[in-house]
């Protein structure tokens, strides 16, 4: 076998245990500060560079973050972020289209992108010394993207088929964004992720490039760079590739201000012979949630839906088996967020003592002190998957831009999991009252 054979080997064998997580175990709880922080830096266009070196293996992971998605945009521009996200790939002035993962892959690199209703995140993970290439490929299209109609027009097809696609391979789909409508009736808060199929086809490509130079520029990104690199060598090199990009010359970026809104309890019982099986879909808004109390939602989430042992998957699906299909948690669209649940039965009677099992969780949460030991197992399973999110660089780099753009301290990751460690069985308890209200919105699904 040829040494260049070998080389490929041992790479992707690398990549193998990168992509498991086989790294160090860290005991967070024995140490006062997090082994991987970052330094923030700010490129004189405002561009935000946050480094974190640090890796077992010689690879670096280069993530890119823009504030964008459905929360900022107009009424006529429905869909335009993901749009945008898509032709991201589709080409810039000295890259061909799809030629950015050509380049990644032929470098024996990976690439994704993950987007949300208020950011959105591209990031590869590449050998070190073609560090270079990332920095160029990401500065390319930060400037140069290629939209013209042509390109525009095909991309809003092809999102028009994942769509339909999407809603063919899960028939609940359209209730839960019938369930958003009614959990978030403030514009944009209530749009769907990818758009809908009646708004798409009605955007134009000055529209689009509107949209694209305000939002994806250097006064609204922050690139994150972890593994196995050096720091000031990396800075010079980001220097000399986004320096010299515009900044943009829109003043910062804010989400759309929360009015205040009554929401009353809003039920429906809908009749469906497509889908598969008796469903519910319930949910709790939440206006104006304080960032001190996502902790204890987050750990209710945990409580009640996480792992085999938590309260609802271990009585609706392991105990009574009375649930084919449970999901649900916390989810936030800026400052506005809900609390989800989703249930299916094989029948309307396994899924009404479903439903009984679920309000008799959520009302025990509220009137019962949550014991120590549930719990402290509760916030187990959470640092668990907090390191998670920090044991490859990938993960890391998408996880610090993350961090940056809710607020967090990238300096200091382990602040976070100290706010976990801190809520107390009354911060659930007073919660639970605050949010679980009778303003709820429950959505019935019959197969007729």
């Amino acid at each position: 076998m040829s040494e260049e054979n070998w080389r490929k080997i041992i790479f992707w064998f690398l990549l193998l245990f990168i992509s498991m997580g086989v790294i160090l175990k860290i005991d967070l709880r024995a140490q006062n500060h997090f082994p991987y922080p970052g330094k923030v830096h700010q490129l004189k266009n405002g561009l935000t560079v946050i480094l974190s070196p640090g890796a077992y293996f010689p690879t670096t992971a280069i993530a890119v973050g823009y504030r964008v998605g459905p929360l900022y945009e107009q009424p006529q521009q429905a869909g335009i972020s993901y749009l945008l996200e898509n032709l991201m790939f589709q080409g810039s002035q000295n890259v061909g289209r799809m030629q950015h993962v050509r380049y990644i892959q032929r470098v024996g690199g990976l690439l994704n992108v993950l987007t949300s209703y208020d950011r959105m995140i591209f990031y590869q993970i590449l050998p070190s010394h073609h560090l270079p290439l990332a920095f160029w490929l990401e500065s390319d299209r930060m400037t140069r993207l290629a939209l013209n109609q042509a390109a525009i027009q095909r991309e809003i097809l092809a999102i028009i088929d994942e769509i339909n696609f999407r809603h063919s391979q899960d028939p609940y789909l359209s209730y839960e964004d019938l369930l958003n409508q009614f959990l978030f009736p403030i514009f944009p808060y209530y749009l769907p992720l990818y758009g809908t199929r009646n708004k798409l086809p009605s955007l134009k490509a000055e529209q689009v490039r509107k949209f694209y130079s305000r939002y994806f520029c250097p006064a609204n990104a922050v690139i994150c760079v972890t593994g196995n690199f050096e720091p000031s060598a990396t800075l010079e090199l980001l220097q000399k590739y986004f320096d010299s990009i515009p900044s943009g010359s829109e003043p910062p970026l804010k989400l759309p201000e929360i009015p205040d809104v009554t929401l009353a309890k809003t039920e429906r019982t809908l009749g469906d012979p497509a889908i598969p099986s008796p469903a519910v879909f319930l949910g709790f808004p939440l206006i104006h949630v304080q960032a001190r109390e996502l902790p204890v939602l987050t750990l209710i989430e945990y409580i009640l839906l996480h792992g085999q042992s938590s309260r609802l998957q271990k009585k609706l699906i392991t105990k009574e088996r009375l649930a084919l299909r449970l999901s649900g948690g916390l989810e936030m669209r800026g400052k506005l967020g809900s609390f989800k649940f989703f249930l299916s039965s094989t029948n309307s009677t396994s899924l009404a003592k479903a439903k009984k099992v679920l309000w008799d969780e959520i009302n025990r949460l509220k009137s019962e002190l949550v014991k120590d030991t549930e719990l402290i197992k509760a916030k187990r399973l959470y640092e668990k998957d907090f390191l998670q999110n920090f044991l490859t660089t990938s993960n890391r780099a998408v996880t610090l831009i993350d961090f940056y753009f809710s607020g967090k301290s990238v300096s200091s990751p382990y602040d976070e999991l100290k706010k976990i460690q801190a809520v107390t069985p009354a911060d659930i308890a007073g919660i639970m009252n605050r949010y679980f209200t009778d303003k709820y919105v429950l959505i019935n699904l019959e197969i007729k």
